[in-house]
């Protein structure tokens, strides 16, 4: 079921890159902390793709106890989309172990590639329940990952509209509560005029008419 849902996920990325979509141009705002490496190539940074795709995945538990998230990102690579139209990126952190190449202590920005994930940048720990963290990774994939369209991916535990979304293990359990994720998306590039094409929560308890009012300026 987790394969087909993904694969149509990915189809769907694919069949909005097809379509035309005016040109993103807001300039990147907030989370200027700097990171510890960079490893983006000047064509990566320059060449405009169809779609970019950003998951934020908070490992928690998830991770921590059962793999989940690694099992998704090999669910990823194995349904790895056209690279020459869509770039896919994974923000990760939040969890006290991984059980794959997913750097810890950090938080670190992946590219999922035909060879599968690389890390591109490693930032300083911060909780993935702050808002600038969602923010920073908001600009990277504008500033770095220029596409047509743009989509976010929000993946860990879902609390529903009073607790928010997310569980940052390494944090206390830190959680993105919705006026926070309304402001990690006020200070991004995103806005009324300069919309992502879609926010999805691969989440529990997260389809609630709270979230859809707190999103739907900074979504299509």
């Amino acid at each position: 079921m987790r394969n087909r849902i993904f694969a149509l996920l990915l189809a769907a990325v694919l069949l909005l890159g097809a379509c035309a979509a005016p040109e993103r141009t807001a300039e990147p705002s907030g989370g200027s902390e700097q990171p510890e490496s960079a490893a983006v190539s000047t064509a990566e940074a320059t060449a405009q793709k169809d779609f970019t795709l950003m998951v934020y995945m908070i490992g928690s538990d998830l991770e921590a106890s059962a793999a989940a998230a690694t099992h998704d990102m090999e669910e990823m690579a194995e349904y790895c989309p056209d690279a020459e139209k869509v770039n896919v990126l994974v923000y990760t952190g939040g969890s006290p172990a991984w059980h794959s190449d997913v750097p810890e202590e950090v938080n670190a920005v992946m590219q999922l590639t035909a060879q599968g994930f690389s890390t591109l940048e490693t930032y300083p720990e911060q909780s993935m329940g702050q808002p600038d963290s969602l923010t920073r990774f908001l600009n990277y994939g504008v500033e770095h990952f220029p596409a047509e369209q743009y989509g976010l991916i929000l993946w860990d535990h879902g609390n529903g509209p009073v607790m928010g979304y997310g569980k940052d293990l390494r944090f206390d359990g830190d959680a993105l509560t919705l006026p926070e994720i309304s402001q990690a998306l006020a200070d991004s590039p995103f806005d009324a005029e300069n919309k992502l094409s879609w926010i999805g929560f691969d989440a529990c308890l997260m389809a609630s008419a709270e979230l859809c009012c707190t999103v739907r300026n900074y979504a299509e």
